[in-house]
């Protein structure tokens, strides 16, 4: 690990550090998002999707010009009707998956092997429903949300979600303000919205016309934001909620606090919290039995401790922690590193 030293210390300023939300006025406060987007490499289908449909289970369905994918937190699976026609609809009622196109109703059940069987229909039950509730906005669109063509709503019963077909995704409080703007020139990688599935509080879905994403409210470790009058990272420390740096440019502290800008300091002040761990630290193999388990983090060349039995596993531009008990190993949180 000696090699890696700046980008173990890069990862330890990822996790340490918390960002705090920003506020409009005196009141609203502006939810902090993290994007983790998923492409057609990602799931090996179509880059266009129609809807979602998410289980009891927490499995998800996506409608796609594929046909139907399937997901369940770690891995995509994609299942194919009989003539390779796309799906434009997906719900679930009763432990089946409902899908429809144009001109086909269809339904998905797991046969006792678990592979999921599709089944031709003429119709539905009366219970089904592909189009979710309507959402009732308290507010009329901002302008610059009508201008932008919506074309999906959702709510989490505090924030409301406006997909548009030209400039992606709005997130409004209840009073019509805009607390965020989702769109191709930051965190999106299309702006046509097709649908918008809300997981939980925290959590939402959004399928586009070129991929899907995956949207995080607030989520308790964050990244850093991108390099500005600093340099380039090298090292860093904390000492209690003082965060000291090194770059090529010198040594650099700010607090914890969001609205705390770095500030020069002198190496004298600095190198006392930079100082670098030498403790040898376990491979995957070492430390987890059920390594089958961990997904894409099984192959992870990059094992970081984080205290209280937590490890920090690395592979590409993501980062999972790990919980390791007995050998085995419970994923707490998933990171992606934007670049």
């Amino acid at each position: 690990f000696i090699h890696n030293r700046p980008m173990y210390r890069l990862l330890i300023i990822l996790i340490s550090f918390l960002f705090t939300v920003h506020t409009v006025c005196a009141s609203v406060a502006i939810p902090y998002v993290f994007v983790k987007n998923y492409t057609v490499d990602d799931y090996k289908a179509s880059c266009q999707n129609w809807g979602f449909s998410l289980t009891p289970d927490g499995m998800l369905y996506v409608a796609n010009n594929s046909g139907l994918l399937a997901f369940d937190g770690n891995t995509w699976r994609l299942y194919s009707l009989p003539g390779q026609e796309e799906v434009t609809g997906v719900t679930n009622y009763n432990d089946t998956i409902y899908t429809r196109n144009e001109t086909m109703l269809g339904s998905w059940t797991y046969d006792k092997d678990g592979t999921l069987r599709y089944r031709p229909l003429n119709m539905v039950p009366p219970e089904v429903r592909f189009t979710p509730p309507a959402v009732e906005t308290p507010f009329t669109l901002p302008k610059e949300i009508q201008d932008a063509q919506p074309s999906a709503f959702a709510t989490n019963g505090t924030l409301f979600f406006i997909g548009t077909l030209t400039q992606g995704l709005y997130i409004t409080d209840s009073d019509g303000t805009i607390l965020q703007h989702l769109s191709l020139q930051n965190q999106l990688q299309d702006n046509i919205v097709r649908f918008i599935c809300v997981q939980d509080t925290r959590q939402i879905w959004v399928a586009l016309d070129n991929g899907l994403s995956q949207i995080s409210f607030d989520p308790p470790i964050t990244l850093l934001g991108k390099r500005s009058a600093i340099g380039k990272l090298a090292n860093a420390g904390l000492d209690g909620e003082e965060l000291y740096i090194q770059t090529n440019l010198g040594y650099f502290k700010r607090s914890l606090g969001a609205t705390s800008p770095f500030v020069p300091v002198n190496e004298a002040e600095a190198q006392p919290y930079l100082k670098t761990d030498k403790a040898p630290v376990p491979d995957v193999k070492q430390l987890f039995r059920n390594t089958e388990a961990l997904g894409i983090f099984a192959q992870a060349g990059l094992v970081y401790p984080a205290g209280d039995d937590l490890y920090w596993l690395s592979i590409g531009n993501e980062a999972g922690l790990f919980h390791v008990a007995d050998g085995i190993g419970t994923l707490k949180c998933r990171l992606l590193f934007d670049n």
